[in-house]
């Protein structure tokens, strides 16, 4: 799943995992993949700014 951010000025991705996930961020279609980007454990928040204009978000369940 990817999710685009329309502008990066002041935007702040805020993501809630509900089970443990793998989070990349780039432009274009990132990937997300075991063992790299950002993990987010089960019941957290995390908030990640965005970088760039059309900045994308790929999640991965994490096993």
């Amino acid at each position: 799943m990817a999710i685009v951010a329309a502008k990066a000025d002041g935007l702040v991705w805020s993501i809630t995992a509900t089970g443990n996930v793998w989070a990349k961020f780039g432009t274009g279609t990132p990937v997300a993949v075991e063992g790299e980007g950002h993990l987010i454990l089960a019941g957290q928040t995390r908030d990640f700014t965005v970088t760039d204009a059309g900045e994308t978000i790929a999640l991965k369940d994490a096993v």
